[in-house]
C-alpha cells in the first residue's frame, strides 16, 4: 500500500497543478481512439470487467474469502476502462496501475484500495503509453493474485493485466462544449 500511496500522490500532484481540465460532473461522449493509426483491440472472447465487481471484495491476506466470481475470471481476457497512473516510467509506460477514476484520490478523496486499481503490463513489442490524465480502455488476461514488491511482506496489487493493450479515449470538443 506504501506504494501505491507514493505513485497515487505524485499523480494526484500532477493533477492538481493543471494537467487536466477535466470537470467532475463532466462524462463527454467517446467518439474515437488515439493514436488513429493503431490497430483496434482484438475483444475475441473478451470479458468485460466492471469496477463494482472488483469493489465487493476488500483485501485479505492471502485474498482469504474472495468471491468465486471473481476468481472465475483469472486466466481470462477481460475489458476495462480507467485512467493511468503511473508507477516508474514517465514516458513510454509499458506497467502502471489502471485505476477507477482519478478524482478519488485528488480533491481531497481517498485513494483507492488494492481492489481500486489494477497493474497493468502491456504486451512486449509495441511503444508505450504517454503519460496521460485520459480514460483509456485496456485488454488483457486478468491474474488474480497478491503482488508483492522486492520480496517484501507489502502487497501492492492483487490484480494484474498481462499481455495488454490499450488505447487512449478522447472525445469531441463538440461534445465538451454542450455539457
Amino acid at each position: 500500500l506504501a506504494l501505491l500511496g507514493a505513485s497515487l500522490v505524485g499523480y494526484c500532484m500532477g493533477l492538481r497543478h493543471g494537467r487536466s481540465h477535466h470537470h467532475r460532473h463532466q462524462q463527454p461522449q467517446v467518439v474515437a481512439d488515439v493514436p488513429v493509426d493503431a490497430e483496434p483491440l482484438d475483444l475475441t472472447d473478451t470479458t468485460m470487467l466492471s469496477w463494482e465487481l472488483l469493489a465487493t471484495y476488500a483485501y485479505q491476506p492471502g485474498l482469504e474469502g474472495m468471491p468465486e466470481r471473481i476468481t472465475a475470471l483469472d486466466g481470462r481476457r477481460v475489458l476495462l476502462d480507467g485512467y493511468l497512473m503511473t508507477l516508474f516510467q514517465y514516458d513510454d509506460i509499458r506497467e502502471f496501475h489502471l485505476v477507477r477514476n482519478h478524482w478519488g484520490c485528488c480533491d481531497g478523496g481517498t485513494p483507492p484500495g488494492l481492489e481500486g486499481a489494477i497493474r497493468v503490463q502491456l504486451t512486449d513489442g509495441g511503444k508505450g503509453l504517454p503519460n496521460t490524465t485520459k480514460r483509456m480502455r485496456v485488454v488483457g488476461t486478468l491474474r488474480v493474485g497478491e503482488v508483492k514488491e522486492d520480496e517484501s511482506d507489502i502487497v501492492w496489487a492483487m490484480y494484474t493485466l498481462e499481455d495488454a493493450r490499450a488505447v487512449i479515449l478522447h472525445v469531441s470538443q463538440e461534445d465538451v462544449s454542450q455539457k
